[in-house]
Formats: structure tokens, C-alpha cells, sequence
């Protein structure tokens, strides 16, 4: 049997806290040393908003959204998995005042499934329509999201969510892996600094948590 297809993947750094969008655009990035000025030239870098409630630009493997209280980097280019940390890293060690609550990493996978009834077996494994029957018309899957205890001792959760891909058609299959953290101290520097603390030791683990769990899942049906 065909077994179901990894069509994309990614990595995003979530963080929660108070931010000045206009600061962090390319060529503050490329001044501080953090990307090549080449990169931040309008060449490269493609800019979709820079204003003072949201910055929103991208640079080659990198895409950035800064809002007041969210800061969202992303990369769906697995060999940039490191750079999209350490890039994140070098920010908030220059912005080490910054008021930061929470951050999550955040694996994503859209897996195409081989045939209509792989794609309808997952839903059924996962969300069986024997309760839903004679309750509403031809019931399946369209959205699950699990919780759990994280597996350390950081205050938070692991969060796992698996829906009908956007991005996959047909029978895609999306199943994203949410590893948030609750910063104990919100004080500007010492929120930054267990951040930065998290960015160094719970990166490496968390990605390579994340996978396995994708992997059993959607090989499930």
C-alpha cells in the first residue's frame, strides 16, 4: 500500500509580549548583524506592511509577522531550521528589554494521503462516526486538537492539532505540533532571558519530538 506523502513542512517561533512593529525590518536586521545587508536589499527582501501596528515582511527562507503583542517567524525550508532559531535568538539578545509571556514552537506538516479512503480512515481512526451517526448527515473529520503536559519542567502544554490541509487538495491531511511555554517571570530581562534559555536548550528536543508524533499519526489509518 502507498503510504501518505510529506508535501510540506515547517518550523514557526511563536512569542506573546509587547513589541514596536516598525523596529524589526530588513535593513534594522542586516544593521544589527543578523542577515546580510544583501538580503535586506528590496532585491530580496519583499515587503508586505511595515507599519507601526504590524510588520510583515520575508527574506529568501524567512518570513516575519510582528504585531503589538505577537511575533510570528517562520521557515518552511527544514536546513534553515537552526538559522530561523538562532536569527530569533540574536533579536531578543539585542531587544533583551522587550516584555515577553509566552513562546511556542510550532511544527507543521501537510501530508498528502495516497487515496479517498486513507484520507476517510484517518478521520475514522481518529474521530470514530459511530457517535455522530444519528446525529448529523455523513459526519467526518474536519478538526481535532489534543492537550498534554509537557514532558519538562517549563510551565506549559504540548498541543497537537491535525485538520484537512489548506494547502493539500485532494485528500490532504495537516497535523500541527504546538510546543508552548509560560514564562515564569514577565519583568522585561528576566522574561528575555528564560526565552532565550528555552531557544537554547528546547529547540533541538522539540523538534525532534514533534516528528515522531506527526508519523504516527497519519500512518494511524
Amino acid at each position: 500500500m502507498t503510504e501518505p506523502t510529506l508535501k510540506i513542512e515547517g518550523v514557526s517561533i511563536v512569542i506573546i509580549g509587547d513589541f514596536n512593529p516598525t523596529i524589526i525590518q530588513p535593513l534594522w536586521l542586516a544593521n544589527q548583524g543578523l542577515i546580510s545587508q544583501e538580503a535586506a536589499s528590496p532585491n530580496i527582501a519583499k515587503i508586505g506592511l511595515i507599519h507601526r501596528d504590524i510588520t510583515d515582511f520575508s527574506i529568501d527562507w524567512l518570513r516575519l509577522n510582528i504585531e503589538r503583542n505577537k511575533f510570528v517567524a517562520t521557515t518552511e525550508e527544514e536546513s534553515n531550521y537552526d538559522s530561523l532559531r538562532d536569527l530569533v535568538k540574536g533579536i531578543f539578545q539585542i531587544l533583551r528589554h522587550t516584555p515577553v509571556k509566552q513562546i511556542g514552537f510550532n511544527r507543521f506538516f501537510h501530508y498528502k494521503m495516497p487515496s479517498e479512503e486513507t484520507f476517510n480512515r484517518y478521520g475514522d481512526c481518529l474521530a470514530p462516526k459511530n457517535p455522530w451517526k444519528d446525529l448529523i448527515k455523513t459526519p467526518g473529520l474536519l478538526d481535532l486538537t489534543m492537550m498534554g503536559e509537557r514532558p519538562d519542567s517549563y510551565k506549559g502544554y504540548l498541543q497537537v492539532r491535525t485538520c484537512v490541509s489548506p494547502k493539500i487538495n485532494p485528500h490532504g491531511i495537516l497535523i500541527h505540533v504546538n510546543d508552548h511555554f509560560e514564562l515564569e517571570d514577565t519583568n522585561s530581562i528576566q522574561g528575555c532571558r528564560e526565552l532565550l534559555e528555552i531557544l537554547e536548550n528546547i529547540w533541538e528536543p522539540s523538534l525532534q519530538r514533534a516528528l515522531p508524533i506527526a508519523t504516527r499519526l497519519v500512518n494511524s489509518a
